[in-house]
């Protein structure tokens, strides 16, 4: 896949309404915002501190769509499931987690926003209708009684999908450090490579399926496991994702 220049962007609410704004290397100061992620949006103003920014996700889905076991080391396809529009929190936000759940835990993931109306996306197109990526926290709570194989209370419930903070253009996303740390320890460590379907393959399978509108998120899978990355009230876990950004929140019980 062809790569431009990497930038790096940060969704934020003003008086203005929603606006895009570029973050340089360093991340204190903006100098411009827009309503796209691109330059050509861009509008210039007087510095404004990063740390006054109303920071929000890096998208505002209609729909989330996950994929759960994307292994090269799994046979079939990976198996889709769809999260719902308040299952997504920004970076500081705290995830709430029901009291009388079963284990529960984190999940490292790559995340890319979709640019445009997306339906039967061949591979060989996809590049244009992914707006950018981020750092998704795909959190997870054991399969209730071997029976929600549609994944609604172990992965749909509110805050259960941590994103951003960023939004990142023209990177290339293949052998991309990935890890997860619960309380500053490490406890997954792995990369984008073993992930059976990539971002333009992935893209491809989901609108095959359905129809994707701008806005949309499609979190790709974690591709080792999780299981040792188990949360509980109290908690802060970070999910980082080399040449993407790093996420972190607090747990609480709802």
């Amino acid at each position: 896949m062809s790569v431009s220049k990497q930038s790096t962007w940060v969704r934020h609410q003003t008086e203005d309404g929603l606006q895009w704004s570029p973050v340089s290397s360093g991340g204190t100061e903006i100098t411009c915002a827009g309503s796209e992620p691109t330059q050509e949006a861009m509008q210039a103003f007087g510095p404004v501190a990063y740390d006054y920014l109303n920071v929000l996700p890096p998208a505002s889905p209609t729909r989330v769509v996950g994929l759960a076991k994307n292994r090269e080391s799994k046979d079939q396809l990976p198996i889709v499931f769809l999260m719902t529009p308040s299952s997504i929190i920004g970076s500081g936000e705290k995830i709430r987690i029901p009291g009388d759940r079963g284990p529960t835990w984190s999940e490292v993931e790559l995340a890319f926003v979709v640019s445009k109306t997306a339906k039967d996306v061949p591979k060989t197109d996809a590049e244009e209708y992914i707006r950018g990526y981020t750092v998704a926290n795909d959190v997870t709570t054991e399969n209730i009684n071997e029976r929600d194989w549609h994944l609604v209370r172990g992965k749909a419930l509110d805050t259960y999908c941590p994103t951003g903070p960023h939004l990142v253009t023209g990177v290339d996303t293949d052998g991309l450090r990935m890890t997860t740390r619960v309380n500053g320890e490490l406890r997954q460590e792995t990369s984008t490579s073993p992930r059976k379907l990539g971002d333009a393959a992935a893209l491809a399978h989901v609108t095959s399926l359905m129809t994707l509108e701008p806005g949309d998120l499609v979190v790709t899978g974690t591709p080792s496991s999780p299981l040792d990355s188990t949360i509980e009230p109290g908690d802060t876990t970070t999910v980082e994702i080399e040449n993407i950004g790093s996420l972190s929140n607090t747990v609480e019980e709802m």
